[in-house]
């Protein structure tokens, strides 16, 4: 990633020295696809996609402590994700502006799906409130979580569609285990793990749905694993090369080979 620091001026009320930096980043990849087309057959094809993505930032604080920034990210290419040959266009991804102090931060942003979100969060000793509201769907959230002592917490969410849920918990640097009960009578229970290198992630609920995801890196290698109550597949294995350039195999499986929705991706990429 290359990084670019710019001094800007801006008006808000007075002219002031507003610290900029801009983000280059960039990928290319090139290999062989495997996709399936609903029949029960796989189709395969030679391809390779790049991406370049510039993202801006700045942010000032005022001599009373109070902070207020924005960012957006301009992207160009067709490269969607590693290991898939897509038709995506150049856009404006991720744009929001802040204000925060010590009475908390007011944001507005899109979500992933584009969607117009204004929200607020704030942390007043052990507790944390916050609300946020979708401008899609118009539902508001309101959230809380109360540290107790030790890693303990408790947390609530309560939606203007009627939706809530309740849950307590316990994390740490190395792991975390949560059990939460909301609207639907389901209960779910949520375990993670991160210790040198491996990660491990499970949810499971009395709804029957559960998934489970791993990862391990290791020197050069790096090893993902991912699976769900649909017995779906997700697997990644990716080795270093030289810096910044790896050889990868990933593969997205449904319950029957062959169905339209499995991809199984081979090549090398390169990320600046």
């Amino acid at each position: 990633m290359k990084k670019f620091l710019l001094t800007a001026s801006v008006l808000v009320a007075s002219t002031l020295s507003v610290q900029a930096e801009i983000s280059m980043t960039g990928k290319a990849m090139i290999g062989i696809l495997s996709k399936g087309d609903g029949t029960g057959h796989n189709y395969g094809k030679f391809g390779s996609d790049a991406k370049i993505a510039l993202k801006f930032s700045g942010k000032e604080v005022t001599d009373d402590g109070m902070e207020y920034g924005g960012s957006f990210t301009l992207e160009s290419g067709n490269l969607a994700k590693s290991g898939t040959f897509s038709s995506t266009t150049g856009k404006i991804k991720d744009p929001s502006i802040y204000v925060k102090g010590a009475f908390g931060k007011l944001y507005a942003k899109e979500n992933d799906d584009d969607e117009a979100v204004i929200g607020y969060k704030g942390t007043f000793g052990s507790t944390t409130i916050g609300a946020e509201n979708n401008f899609a769907d118009d539902v508001a959230k309101f959230t809380v979580k109360q540290v107790i002592s030790n890693g303990f917490y408790v947390a609530g969410k309560v939606e203007t569609d009627h939706d809530w849920e309740v849950a307590a918990g316990y994390e740490t640097d190395v792991y975390s285990f949560e059990l939460a009960y909301d609207n639907d009578d389901v209960t779910t229970a949520t375990i993670g793990v991160e210790y040198e290198g491996f990660t491990a992630d499970i949810e499971a609920g009395t709804d029957s749905e559960w998934e489970a995801t791993i990862g391990y890196e290791a020197g050069k290698f790096g090893l993902s694993l991912a699976y769900d109550w649909e017995k779906d597949y997700e697997v990644e294995l990716t080795y270093t090369l030289k810096k910044n350039l790896y050889a990868y195999i990933t593969a997205e499986l449904e319950t029957e080979i062959g169905d339209e929705e499995d991809e199984i991706t081979l090549g090398v990429a390169f990320t600046f």
